[in-house]
């Protein structure tokens, strides 16, 4: 599976993402502005984090 997803994107408890946690941490830690580096472009995290309107974060 890793050949086709990143980390970030796997699943978790059918609900969440594994970024979620990190996104949802920084927005509760007061972070507005954030970058999410990847080897390559995984357009199913980048759709999924979207503008980072669910979070509370500018993701510009």
């Amino acid at each position: 599976m890793m050949k086709h997803r990143g980390v970030q994107a796997f699943g978790f408890l059918g609900r969440y993402r594994l970024i979620d946690f990190a996104l949802s941490n920084m927005s509760n830690s007061g972070i507005t502005e954030f970058q999410v580096y990847m080897p390559a472009e995984m357009r199913s995290t980048i759709q999924h984090v979207g503008t980072g309107k669910h979070y509370n974060i500018n993701s510009k």
